[in-house]
């Protein structure tokens, strides 16, 4: 069978990941040192009216993502409005903001036990990123 993309291959990290779980400490959470120099990215990837972000977080002496947030945001009129925002930020887990909402409670997608947890959420929200703008140009 050929190379899975998108929801088919979100969906298989999903069960793959679901297996990982019962390896983890669910007590307890993992956070990054705060002590620990880190560096930040933000690149992004313009399409048409729409804009990927993808910032991330890295130690600087292990270059681990310690920390990130994908965002799509569509060009109305002048400025830029925010869709879509998957981050790391504030909870040690991985969740969804949607519409450019951080106030309300947002939605929980996985938590955070090691740094494994935090790349295996950025690709995963990469791929949403990707697959909700495409659903959008539908």
């Amino acid at each position: 069978m050929g190379n899975k993309y998108g929801r088919q291959k979100r969906a298989q990290q999903r069960r793959d990941e679901a297996a990982l779980l019962d390896a983890h400490d669910q007590s307890e959470r993992w956070t990054r040192d705060p002590t620990e120099p880190v560096w930040e990215q933000e690149p992004f990837v313009e399409i048409g009216d729409v804009r990927i972000y993808q910032r991330t977080v890295r130690y600087e002496s292990t270059n681990e993502v310690v920390e990130f947030a994908v965002t799509v945001t569509r060009r109305e009129g002048g400025s830029w409005r925010e869709m879509l925002c998957i981050d790391t930020r504030h909870r040690a887990t991985v969740h969804r903001h949607w519409n450019g909402d951080h106030d309300s409670e947002p939605e929980h997608i996985r938590d955070i036990y090691s740094t494994r947890d935090i790349q295996i959420g950025l690709v995963g929200a990469v791929d949403e990123a990707y697959d909700f703008v495409n659903e959008q140009e539908r």
